[in-house]
């Protein structure tokens, strides 16, 4: 699980997958911006920042997005899949 967020509302979702599904999880943020329990329940946390931008962290990121599906299309599977 990659996610792209500083909510530390989030912090709950990346435990339960750890714990649940064993599901390495990763966490890009503005460092100031991102709650300290969204660090602490990530297995790793990527920096942003405006000075410098990892090119290989954008590269893999990016292939990993291509391969994400469609939010609308995911919840419709997994909630009306038995109506």
């Amino acid at each position: 699980v990659i996610l792209l967020s500083g909510d530390g509302d989030f912090d709950l979702l990346l435990q339960k997958v750890r714990k649940d599904y064993a599901v390495h999880t990763e966490v890009y943020g503005v460092r100031p911006l991102t709650a300290n329990a969204l660090i602490y329940a990530t297995d790793q946390f990527h920096e942003i920042n405006d000075v410098k931008v990892n090119h290989y962290d954008l590269v893999v990121l990016n292939q990993v997005l291509e391969h994400v599906p469609d939010p609308v299309d995911f919840l419709e599977s997994v909630f009306l899949q038995d109506l």
